[in-house]
């Protein structure tokens, strides 16, 4: 039991923490060479840009996690905040806090829009924001009533459950 409570210890620590309690444990002096692990590079990893190889240098993403990190950010049309990795499925508070100081949104980047009023159903249904009844919505009411104009009309159009993300991502052009 003390050998797991151990272990588990170990494995909630990042490898840069990781890395000083070994040298500590073990009197490791300053001349010993120190290792650098992934973790431990101050490279910042901007989200909207990074490839899967380069998210895999993230403390905690491997290759599947990182293919679930592209994947989503496509769907989404890039990522507006990094704050939406939790967003991403198997997302966690221990291993977003594990990077979170390495990675980036560009303030200057303009993510893909859904044209509201002229995207097709099944366009405006990939968006993970919105929902089947939502979509439905927002073509019925293009279809009987006309173009929807702000997102104050869109978000009567469609409800209270309307997720406020969704206006970083709606053009009505």
């Amino acid at each position: 039991a003390r050998a797991k409570r151990e272990i588990s210890r170990q494995l909630k620590k990042s490898p840069a923490n990781y890395n000083k309690d070994h040298r500590k444990k073990h009197n490791y002096t300053s001349d010993t060479a120190k290792v650098e692990t992934p973790a431990e590079v101050e490279t910042t990893i901007d989200l909207n840009t990074a490839d899967t190889a380069l998210l895999q240098q993230l403390y905690g993403i491997g290759p599947s996690f990182a293919g679930r990190i592209v994947e989503y950010r496509d769907k989404l049309g890039g990522f507006v905040t990094k704050e939406q990795l939790f967003e991403v499925y198997g997302m966690d508070s221990a291993r977003y806090y594990g990077f979170m100081n390495r990675i980036t949104v560009d303030s200057s980047y303009s993510p893909k829009l859904l044209r509201i009023n002229y995207d097709s159903f099944k366009t405006l249904f990939r968006h993970p924001y919105l929902n089947y009844e939502e979509v439905k919505k927002i073509v019925n009411y293009r279809e009987h009533k006309g173009l929807i104009t702000s997102w104050r009309q869109l978000s009567k159009v469609v409800g209270e459950g309307i997720n406020p993300k969704l206006q970083y991502y709606v053009d009505y052009q």
